[in-house]
């Protein structure tokens, strides 16, 4: 998560009742060996758990099951992410960065910082990077592509069923030309869209009977690597944007006041920056998000 250099002090937060399975979880650790695993401190409390820490990865939320859709999640999750949010504001550090795994993780973001006046919100982010990864690895199955770093897309919106692959930016072994059938080729885009990249978490509740668990673990390291180190790599990220901000690249949409999927790349202060590119983003596509994004703010509005 933070490079192949730099030891972590982890800290574990769980709920007292399954205090058990955490120290469980401790001695997998352990066994590991693994060597950046510097210490391990375990605590059943927001307030010693979040004490003057870096980075916080905020998983804690009951999951989507089969059936579930992510606004049934908000009045489950929301009290939850409205706590953690006021622990960060007087616990951690008032540099932490967060990022929010639990979903629906844009909106539970919005409710975190809301709740956290003292911490930049620009502190806070949501987990885009599980749908980067799916969608590069979608390219690469349908192109033979042995390897997923020979390809680049980032993926807009909510992380939901509305989110936006941007095939137009996209690249193979840095050549756009390459997707041209497929973006030329309606039916083909659209089942990129909606069956291989959309419903892939629903593909995976189906067949295991609970969400995603160590890709979205692995995506929670992209997710913090990217945005700890200097890159000029755009990356995806849920973001939260100042009520006045517009898209770039899509100026008439009206994402001011959401946290909203973002390109992004990181400065040499630390700070993620929108990534700068020349085409032009699907209004529909970023509408659709848009309206999504805000009918969750709008459901969640007790929570702020």
């Amino acid at each position: 998560m933070f490079g192949p250099d730099k030891p972590v002090h982890l800290v574990l937060i769980e709920l007292p009742a399954v205090e058990k399975a955490m120290q469980g979880l401790v001695m997998e650790l352990m066994d590991g060996s693994y060597d950046l695993c510097a210490e391990i401190s375990t605590f059943t409390n927001v307030q010693d758990g979040f004490k003057d820490i870096d980075a916080a990865v905020l998983v804690g939320s009951k999951p989507r099951g089969p059936g579930m859709i992510r606004s049934d999640l908000i009045g489950l999750n929301g009290e939850i992410f409205k706590e953690q949010g006021k622990a960060l504001n007087d616990f951690a550090k008032k540099t932490v960065k967060v990022c929010v795994v639990g979903n629906p993780c844009c909106t539970n973001a919005l409710i975190a910082s809301a709740n956290a006046p003292d911490i930049p919100s620009k502190n806070f982010s949501a987990m885009l990077r599980l749908d980067e990864n799916r969608a590069k690895t979608c390219l690469a199955l349908m192109y033979g592509i042995k390897s997923n770093k020979h390809i680049a897309i980032n993926v807009w919106g909510n992380h939901s069923n509305t989110m936006y692959p941007f095939l137009d930016d996209a690249t193979i072994n840095g050549d756009q030309s390459l997707l041209t059938d497929l973006l030329a080729n309606k039916d083909g885009s659209k089942d990129f869209y909606n069956k291989e990249i959309s419903m892939r978490g629903q593909a995976i509740i189906d067949a295991c009977g609970k969400s995603s668990a160590a890709s979205a673990a692995n995506a929670a390291c992209n997710h913090m690597y990217s945005w700890w180190y200097e890159t000029k790599t755009p990356y995806s990220m849920g973001v939260i944007l100042g009520e006045n901000d517009k898209l770039a690249n899509c100026e008439k949409a009206e994402v001011g006041g959401l946290c909203f999927g973002i390109s992004c790349v990181t400065n040499d202060k630390g700070e993620w920056e929108a990534a700068k590119f020349d085409k032009q983003l699907d209004y529909d596509k970023i509408k659709e998000n848009v309206d999504s994004l805000s009918e969750e703010k709008r459901l969640a509005s007790e929570f702020f």
